[in-house]
């Protein structure tokens, strides 16, 4: 396996024998880029072993674990590798089963990051009261412009959205597959606001409420 500074694989291609050389480029700490997306079970092998490398890094600037189904030691190790990178500027966790999630502990990684500018946490199974006390966290972090939340499990939406607003730095908020039973309470929040379809408001400050994006002014 050639060593390079971004390194990516999905679940299948890896085979037991692998897993050493990976962690070998791993603790290299030269890595910028890791993507680790799961993709079936062929084979078997020691995924503690690489997220344990992976938590002992530095210098990782974008990280992608989507659909590895952690377990909450192995969550431990995914908060500890956000707190050492301190060059971090994206991460995704998507679509991983974290209901159990200490929020506590990945608020206290995420919120202070120096260098963050996108989280995606989508499809990650937590309710209205675990993404709330996330933006809120949030709202002192100066860099991060860009939070995924969707197809989690938000009733609710309108402490969220005042959190969003509050944030110092973030102008992109995605809430798309959610289902709020507060939408006219939502409405009265974003009442100063633009609303754009999504197309339009791509690129501009925004939260996206299901296909529609209200531009903060």
């Amino acid at each position: 396996m050639e060593v390079n500074k971004n390194l990516r694989f999905v679940y299948e291609m890896i085979y037991y024998s692998e897993v050493d050389e990976i962690v070998r480029q791993i603790e290299s700490n030269d890595l910028e880029e890791f993507c680790y997306v799961y993709s079936s079970t062929y084979y078997d092998f020691d995924q503690k072993k690489i997220l344990k490398a992976l938590s002992r890094t530095t210098e990782l600037k974008k990280i992608s674990l989507v659909k590895i189904s952690p377990t909450r030691k192995e969550i431990k190790y995914i908060f500890r590798l956000i707190h050492n990178n301190k060059k971090l500027k994206k991460l995704d966790i998507s679509e991983n089963n974290f209901h159990d999630i200490d929020v506590d502990e990945f608020c206290n990684a995420i919120k202070n990051h120096p260098t963050l500018e996108k989280l995606d946490i989508s499809y990650c199974s937590l309710d209205t009261n675990n993404l709330y006390q996330i933006v809120h966290s949030l709202e002192v972090n100066s860099t991060l412009q860009k939070l995924q939340m969707d197809g989690n499990y938000i009733d609710k939406g309108q402490d969220i959205i005042k959190s969003f607003f509050a944030s110092k730095s973030l102008y992109h908020l995605s809430l798309i597959t959610n289902s709020f039973n507060d939408i006219d309470d939502i409405i009265n929040i974003v009442n100063s606001c633009l609303l754009y379809t999504s197309d339009a408001a791509d690129d501009m400050q925004c939260v996206d409420l299901g296909g529609r994006r209200i531009i903060k002014k």
